[in-house]
C-alpha cells in the first residue's frame, strides 16, 4: 500500500505546482504585464522593460522555490528509492 501513497504524494506534487503556476502566470498577466511608466523615451522604455522581467522573475523564482520544497517534503517522507 505503500506504492499508492507514494503515487497520491506525487501527483498532489503535480497538481499543487501546475495551480500554482497558472495563479502566477495569472498574477504576471493582470498586474506586471500592464505596467506603464508616464515618462516615454528609450531609456524609460529599458527600464519598463527590465522592471517588468525582475518582477516576473522574482515571482517564477518564488515558484520553483516552492515546487523544490514540495519535492524535498516528498524525498524526506520516502527516502530517495
Amino acid at each position: 500500500m505503500r506504492v499508492f501513497e507514494r503515487v497520491k504524494e506525487l501527483a498532489l506534487i503535480m497538481i499543487i505546482a501546475w495551480i500554482s503556476m497558472i495563479i502566477m502566470l495569472i498574477i504576471i498577466d493582470r498586474f506586471i504585464v500592464p505596467i506603464t511608466l508616464m515618462k516615454k523615451g528609450y531609456m524609460m522604455l529599458l527600464f519598463e522593460s527590465l522592471l517588468k522581467i525582475t518582477l516576473s522573475s522574482i515571482i517564477a523564482v518564488g515558484w520553483l522555490y516552492l515546487w523544490r520544497n514540495l519535492v524535498k517534503r516528498y524525498i524526506k517522507k520516502f527516502g530517495g528509492n
